[in-house]
């Protein structure tokens, strides 16, 4: 849980930079933040931010969560409007590529240099963009995941982010895209015909032994049974 300074001190960020509409699609009072970038959003929007992987947003929320001073710090020196104004100032075929989707636009060379400036500027550092350009990789043109028939994914491999990382934003590798719906859905219906099928099997074996094992408890009772039924004559038969 956030402390009240800490709410008070986003409160505050709240009232500047546009700061108090989502940066993604325009709602008000938005409830949750970027660390890596310095920006506000939805809780809609916070969710596709999560979905890009810590590396390239490392979301919070600004009432539920505990925050660092050097968290708060990058909320100070980022803010919607800035980040806006850095990407619509990079060249337009970048601008146009980062603009097709909020995976492409996180990816983008855009996005890394202004995480490295967040980054920079918060720890009291002094970032220039001609520098960055030659220290920061330009990662590869973004490209959604692509799907084949089985249902899994390919092309892209998987990361693992540290406690800093995440707090970084980390670098300009490439997010994994959310996969589609018709591909979720193929992979869950498989696998649940996967499941059914192994149970139905182990149904039909337990049953199986089930009654192997009821005739052979009948089987090993039946001299038992006579022996009884042997005794219980003598014993009458003694009695008369």
């Amino acid at each position: 849980m956030a402390t009240p300074e800490t709410k008070a001190t986003l409160k505050a960020l709240q009232a500047v930079n546009d700061n108090n509409a989502c940066s993604e699609c325009g709602a008000l009072n938005p409830q949750w933040a970027s660390v890596s970038y310095g920006i506000f959003f939805c809780l809609q929007c916070s969710g596709r931010h999560r979905g890009l992987g810590v590396h390239l947003s490392f979301v919070k929320s600004i009432t539920m969560d505990k925050w660092k001073d050097q968290e708060l710090e990058r909320m100070r020196v980022g803010g919607n409007r800035p980040w806006a104004q850095f990407l619509a100032a990079r060249p337009a075929a970048e601008v146009a590529a980062a603009s097709t989707s909020i995976e492409a636009k996180y990816n983008s060379w855009a996005a890394a240099l202004y995480r490295d400036k967040i980054r920079t500027e918060a720890e009291g550092g002094v970032w220039s963009l001609a520098e960055a350009e030659l220290r920061v990789p330009q990662p590869p043109p973004y490209a959604p995941r692509e799907w084949n028939t089985a249902g899994t994914s390919s092309g892209f491999g998987s990361h693992s982010a540290t406690n800093d990382e995440s707090a970084d934003g980390g670098g300009p590798g490439a997010a994994p895209a959310p996969a589609s719906g018709d591909a979720i859905l193929a992979s869950i219906t498989s696998g649940w015909s996967m499941f059914a099928s192994k149970a139905s099997s182990l149904a039909r074996t337990a049953g199986t032994k089930l009654q192997e094992g009821s005739k052979t408890l009948v089987e090993k009772a039946k001299p038992l049974q006579e022996k009884v039924k042997t005794q219980s004559v003598r014993g009458w038969g003694m009695l008369r």
